[in-house]
């Protein structure tokens, strides 16, 4: 049996071609095509004044998803939204075209157009996974090799949000993305920070993400995704994939924000983009910052005022970058997100460190220096010794010869 899942596609209706939408439902309908009952799929098209009639589109998904909690099957829900991005708000526009429209948080798109009945039934579907108490066990008693129950099977909401800008970078959309998660709206955002966020070169890791937890029942999110960005990372060349899930501690709700970026030499350090520079007053502009790497070790030279900043070594931790998967993809880096100011300035403090210390580097090279020296001289007078002892040895033979 497939467990239920729920997949709705929030579309800009100018966007014709509904290309990420179709996409996953067309995955979906494949894994499911022996259980089609235990799948409903819809595209809702964003428009102006037309929120409460697509809404209307979504009574069959909420009869489904009551259907299955009664069964003992609360369904997964998956949230598509594919739109634009206004560039002056930085938010993400429902009504209008390329060119503009009106616009607002992903909070109020959400609510607006899936309205309040289906909103519940996702609340009521996770709600039911989590209080269920269900132990299954073999025939012999064992537990089995997978945990089959609702409470790690089902009930699961996930939202991806794809639009034609970084929406998550903007940092009051950012906190109202975030907020979706800490109020339990959903359970995990994926989105992308990066400028190349086109359906087609995203839809790859949308599509995967949504079988492998609707699907194959991967519900540890992070672990999901990590192993799915090992495999296929070649959409972080042009852009970042931005985490926010929840996890449970001592029965508190925790919210984590990580980005995922991947490591290029010549274009980007641990796959994020540094912006700072140590030189006082100097200013520079993202592509003021160039990166060089040689082998293993990576620094950041400032154009605008020709510094140079230490090198950091790629093949291993740091305080701010972790490796994804050090054997398959050590390329790829994760840290938390927003980037903290620390982390941004991860070059300048390993340039003023090392500035920091040149009376005690001096003191270490002359102590080496004069051990150089002493050593040299060692040599030297040992060398004058087997001299004299070969000569005084040549003298002594010369004398016995003579006698």
């Amino acid at each position: 049996m497939a467990w239920p899942m729920a997949i709705v596609n929030l579309n800009l209706e100018s966007m014709k071609d509904d290309y990420l939408a179709k996409s996953v439902i067309l995955e979906a309908e494949n894994h499911f095509r022996s259980f089609e009952d235990n799948l409903f799929t819809s595209i809702l098209h964003m428009r102006g004044g037309a929120q409460l009639s697509e809404a209307k589109k979504l009574a069959p998904g909420v009869e489904f998803m009551n259907r299955n909690i009664n069964a003992g099957f609360p369904p997964n829900t998956f949230l598509v939204v594919d739109t634009h991005l206004d560039e002056y708000t930085g938010m993400l526009q429902h009504t209008g075209g390329h060119t503009g429209g009106t616009n607002t948080t992903i909070t109020e798109i959400l609510m607006a157009n899936l309205g309040e009945d289906f909103v519940t039934s996702m609340k009521a579907s996770s709600d039911a996974a989590r209080r269920d108490r269900t132990v299954k066990t073999t025939v012999s008693g064992n537990m089995p090799w997978c945990d089959l129950t609702p409470k790690a099977r089902g009930g699961w909401r996930g939202l991806f949000m794809v639009s034609c800008g970084p929406a998550i970078r903007v940092s009051h959309h950012f906190e109202a993305v975030k907020g979706l998660v800490r109020n339990n709206l959903v359970d995990f955002v994926l989105a992308f920070g990066g400028s190349g966020t086109l359906p087609s070169t995203v839809c790859n890791t949308v599509r995967s993400l949504v079988m492998d937890t609707g699907v194959f029942g991967r519900t540890d999110i992070w672990s999901a995704v990590c192993d799915l960005m090992s495999s296929s990372n070649d959409f972080l060349e042009y852009t970042t994939a931005v985490v926010v899930f929840a996890s449970t501690v001592e029965n508190r709700r925790i919210v984590d924000c990580r980005q995922i970026g991947k490591d290029i030499p010549g274009l980007r350090a641990f796959g994020y983009e540094f912006k700072s520079c140590p030189t006082q007053c100097c200013q520079p502009a993202p592509a003021d910052m160039r990166v060089h790497n040689r082998g293993v070790k990576v620094h950041l030279r400032c154009l605008k005022c020709n510094w140079r900043l230490v090198s950091a070594r790629t093949n291993m931790d740091n305080k701010h970058f972790k490796r994804v998967n050090k054997l398959v993809a050590p390329q790829l880096f994760w840290h938390h997100y927003p980037p903290s100011t620390n982390l941004q300035n991860y070059f300048v403090e390993l340039t003023n460190v090392e500035h920091a210390q040149p009376a005690s580097s001096d003191q270490d090279k002359g102590k080496k220096g004069g051990d150089m020296k002493g050593k040299s001289k060692g040599h030297a007078e040992i060398s004058s010794d087997i001299q004299e002892d070969s000569e005084m040895e040549d003298g002594n033979y010369d004398s016995m010869s003579d006698k």
